[in-house]
């Protein structure tokens, strides 16, 4: 009978085990981006980087681009200007007759500032 030949067990430490696998770059989920802006990841799934990141005045993470952009559209919109025209009739008096300061519905006395065809006299 044929001796048996035994399989030698490798040394501990020995260059057979399995290096250990890294974690994923690339950052996936609700979280995502702010992984990739706090450095735990290299990049989203839409492949941003933390160079292309920022965070709003909510604190969120957003694109940097996107957000650029919006910034511009409202800049020319035509909301921000009547966004400042209601600013300015707050601001102004109130009128004292009838007591009151809306920034709401036709009767409001700062209508003839916001919207010229709106305007009513006051008092």
């Amino acid at each position: 009978m044929a001796k048996l030949k035994l399989l030698k067990k490798p040394a501990r430490g020995s260059s057979s085990k399995k290096p250990k696998a890294k974690g994923a770059t690339v950052a996936s989920g609700r979280r995502a981006r702010w992984q990739v802006f706090s450095g735990q990841k290299q990049k989203t799934v839409g492949r941003l980087k933390k160079a292309q990141l920022t965070k709003n005045r909510r604190g969120k993470v957003v694109a940097k681009k996107a957000s650029e952009a919006a910034k511009n559209r409202y800049a020319s919109s035509k909301i921000k200007t009547w966004y400042e025209s209601v600013k300015d009739a707050r601001e102004a008096p109130f009128c004292h007759a009838s007591r009151r300061q809306l920034v709401a519905g036709r009767w409001a006395p700062w209508t003839a500032k916001v919207k010229p065809s709106l305007a009513r006299p006051c008092c």
